[in-house]
Order: C-alpha cells, then structure tokens, then sequence
C-alpha cells in the first residue's frame, strides 16, 4: 500500500518529478479509491513520468529513477495530511502504537 499513499499529493509528486509548475493531467485517483488501485506501483510509475513531461531518451532516464522518485516522495509524504484517512495507514498506526506499548512494558 505504500504507493497507494504516495498518490496523494500531486503538488508533491510533480516536485519530485523535476517538473512543479507542470499542467499535464496527471489523473491521480480520489483519496477513497487510492487503495483499491489494482497496482499502485505501476500507476505510481506512470504518474511520476507524466508529470515529468519528458519525451525520448529523457523519458528513459526517468523511468530508470523511479525507486529514487518514490524514496523521494516518501520522504516527503505529510504524516499527518490526506494519508490519515486511509484504513491501511491507520492499521500501521494503531500497529505501531500497540509494539510500542509492549516495549514499555
């Protein structure tokens, strides 16, 4: 699910894309669908090269680039933005808490 958060923030995804005042439609799917994506790595690839706007052997490169894009993202992503309305995020939420309540125990 991770990429699934990562289609959140398109003001984001064009930054890390190299290309923040771009006006492509990027098409990114609604918070309530983000998670019922199919494959959100996939769709993930193909937002990030739309919002690059490139053509030919730059479009190649960036392909290349695209685990660097998403550590990018992550990096980036707002933990307390649009993500925390997804059920996956609050699992790993609620999950965290509970592994920490038994370390202090």
């Amino acid at each position: 699910m991770t990429e699934a958060w990562l289609l959140l923030d398109e003001n984001e995804i064009r930054f890390v894309a190299g290309n923040p005042r771009g006006k492509m439609a990027l098409n990114l799917p609604k918070r309530h669908e983000a998670e019922s994506h199919a494959d959100p790595k996939k769709l993930l690839q193909e937002v990030l090269l739309q919002a690059a706007d490139v053509k030919g052997r730059r479009r190649d490169r960036e392909r290349t680039r695209f685990s660097e894009h998403r550590r990018s993202l992550l990096e980036r992503l707002n933990c307390h933005g649009a993500v925390t309305a997804l059920p996956s995020w609050q699992r790993m939420v609620e999950d965290i808490e509970t592994a920490c309540s038994h370390l202090r125990r």
